[in-house]
């Protein structure tokens, strides 16, 4: 009988790969790389400092409390000033997490935002660096799941302004007026 130590969870190969963007700017890693040359999806949190960012051909500026995700078949470069302190998360295309479908820039205004996201950001990169057992699926279960938050985030940001009740009355009034216009009716 093999008196092995069991293996209790099969880990996945890595697939996901979590630096400072500190660090990224200093070292040759090809898979924190802050260009598009490694194909790799990237999320980016920029919590102190500032740089700028082309993205398929539009250069942005930005600044502390910026989230950014870039799909891995689109162009880019991350110019970044030195004392720039932020989290990189670079997962391969055949990552099996649900990611956006178009390129993000966001940056957070909201204090309660920028704390959960840091946190998240901040639950990966412990995660990352841990040496336990299923270290590379929770790795990727983290990604999805700030994947989910970033989603949210930038829906909260972005949503299409509701009209009040004011604005619909007006509204159905003038169809009113419309429908009737050069009837007998007005």
């Amino acid at each position: 009988m093999n008196e092995a130590t069991p293996i209790l969870i099969q880990d996945a190969e890595q697939r996901v790969h979590v630096g400072s963007l500190a660090g990224a700017l200093r070292s040759s890693h090809p898979q924190l790389r802050l260009d598009s040359c490694n194909g790799l999806h990237k999320f980016f949190w920029i919590s102190r400092g500032s740089g700028r960012c082309m993205i398929n051909g539009v250069t942005r500026a930005l600044g502390p409390n910026t989230v950014i995700f870039i799909r891995h078949d689109v162009p880019h470069q991350l110019e970044l000033s030195s004392n720039v302190f932020g989290i990189l998360v670079s997962l391969e295309p055949d990552v099996a997490v649900a990611l956006q479908t178009q390129n993000l820039f966001l940056p957070i205004l909201n204090l309660i935002d920028q704390k959960q996201i840091a946190n998240r950001f901040d639950q990966v990169n412990t995660e990352f660096n841990n040496s336990g057992i299923g270290r590379n699926l929770s790795v990727e279960y983290l990604s999805g799941l700030l994947a989910i938050n970033v989603a949210r985030l930038a829906q909260k940001y972005f949503k299409v302004n509701k009209s009040t009740a004011a604005q619909r009355l007006m509204g159905k009034f003038v169809h009113i007026l419309e429908e009737k216009y050069r009837t007998g009716h007005t």
